[in-house]
């Protein structure tokens, strides 16, 4: 393994998980859809779950005006936002972090 001794946290993306769940994590009525990243820490090679929630929104600009108009008009936005609100989940294997991650969701109903 590399030396990675002069950064404070190095990490490794090594799957990547999209789910539609059942349960409306943002209140908006209809299903989640979750992005799990599993990471594993390149000095401890242990694996955690780094969650993102799809979410849809519309951005109408304040600034600049030009003229009295707004230099940009209005537009729809999808972005993966961070779900903070999600489990620490810490293993020792991919696999556990995997099962780990979606044994929570299933018990939320996911």
């Amino acid at each position: 393994m590399a030396d990675y001794n002069d950064f404070s946290e190095f990490y490794e993306i090594t799957k990547t998980l999209e789910i539609v769940a059942k349960t409306d994590f943002d209140g908006g009525g209809g299903p989640s859809t979750l992005r799990l990243e599993i990471i594993q820490c390149l000095h401890t090679g242990n694996y955690s779950v780094r969650w993102s929630q799809h979410t849809n929104f519309h951005l109408q600009p304040s600034y600049p005006v030009t003229h009295g108009e707004f230099a940009t008009a209005a537009g729809d936005f999808s972005v993966w936002v961070p779900f903070e609100d999600m489990p620490y989940v810490h293993e020792k294997t991919e696999k556990q972090a995997v099962q780990r991650a979606l044994g929570w969701l299933k018990d939320r109903g996911g």
